[in-house]
This record gives C-alpha cells, structure tokens and sequence, in this order.
C-alpha cells in the first residue's frame, strides 16, 4: 500500500458502470461540504480511459461508419462529474488513476482504503461474481457495497463490509463513507475481518481441494 495522509474513497472499475455509478450521485457532493470529513477525504477513481470506437449511422442512407471517440464523449467523463461533485473537488480531493495492463490491475488497490461497489438492480448485476469483494478482501480493505445479490449473501454488515440498502441509497452511502473516514478502528476491523474471510474461503489451495471432491464424488456416483 502506498501511504497517504488522507482516507482514500476508491472505485475501481471499467466503463460498464454508468448506470451503478449514478447511485452515487450527490454522495461527495454531502462529503466535500461536510467540515468534519472535507479535509480528510480523498476520492479515487481508477480504470480511466478514453480510448474505444464509435459506430454512427447515417439517417439517410443508414450506411454505418466507425470512428475512434474523442475524448470528450467518453463515459469515463460523466463518471469524472459524479466523482468531482462535478468539478467542486480540488487537487488534493481527487485523484484519476488511468487504466493499466490487465496484469498490473491489482495495484490500483495499493491507492484506495475504501474501495467502493454501487449496483443497480437489473439482469446484469444479478449475474456478477463475487470478484469484487475477493479483490478488495485480499488486499485487506475496506467495502462499502449494495446490499444485493451476492454481496448480499457473502457479506455480514458492520463486521466486513458496510452493505447499503438499496431503497436508502441516497442518504445511506454519505453516511457509511463518513463514519468510516472518521472511525479508523472500524476501518481495521472491516478489512481484517474481510481479508481474514477472503484468504481462507478463496484461498486457491482450499478452492482446489473443493473442485477435486467435486469431481471425485461425480465419478463415484458414475455421473458423467
């Protein structure tokens, strides 16, 4: 971990997310005008990219036509507003960290002590793993994250995660984030008491140990 003298709020993510991000809005708006966390709060953003193509078709002709975005018109932009409270951050409230190589992906978490995972609820989100909080266990910080699927059914509130209620999204996500910028014992005990659950549950050696009764036990009963 890299050490700062701030708290860092993180959201690690790819540009997917527009629509669990807008949960979100308004929430730094409250931490960035709040005298008690202002000065304490550092927002990060990581997975910036503008790169990417865009297809247009013509309206006569209906010919289509691909071109690289312009910068401006990336979503990565909107997730910037949302994360700046739409430019009031200064500097020092706000950091992006650009997208990096696949296989450097896990450093972003060595910049965050709070990592975030606002979800929405649709088909999508109901079919997402659990590699969020994997990632965010084994490297021993903290989540905050909606209070559905499987967060929901892996995640214990106040002993390793703070899980919001979706239908309190609006107050609830502000609150969780304040009391753990100002609470660093509880900041401990979250991502001790998560990192203590990730490394045993999804420990590879154990995980292999499961498939291989898995298998065993269909080849016993003859189940192909």
């Amino acid at each position: 971990p890299q050490p700062s003298n701030k708290v860092r709020v993180g959201w690690i993510g790819g540009s997917s997310h527009e629509l669990d991000l807008k949960i979100l809005e308004g929430t730094f708006n409250k931490l960035l005008s709040d005298p008690e966390v202002k000065d304490k709060i550092q927002i990060v953003m990581c997975g910036y990219d503008t790169r990417g193509t865009m297809t247009e078709v013509n309206p006569v002709t209906k010919e289509e036509r691909t071109r690289p975005i312009k910068p401006e018109e990336s979503v990565w932009n909107r997730f910037e507003q949302i994360f700046t409270s739409y430019g009031k951050a200064n500097t020092d409230q706000y950091v992006r960290r650009n997208t990096i190589p696949i296989t450097q992906y896990g450093k972003h978490y060595n910049h965050v002590d709070i990592c975030l995972a606002p979800l929405v609820q649709n088909t999508f989100n109901e079919c997402k793993s659990e590699l969020k909080l994997v990632e965010t266990g084994m490297h021993a910080k903290c989540l905050v994250a909606s209070d559905l699927y499987v967060y929901k059914d892996l995640l214990e509130h106040g002993e390793n995660a703070m899980l919001v209620d979706s239908r309190k999204n609006h107050k609830l996500w502000c609150k969780y984030i304040k009391q753990l910028i100002l609470d660093e014992d509880l900041r401990n005990k979250l991502s001790k008491n998560l990192y203590d659950f990730i490394s045993i549950e999804y420990n590879l050696n154990s995980v292999t140990d499961r498939r291989c009764d898995f298998y065993k036990g269909l080849i016993e009963a003859k189940i192909y």
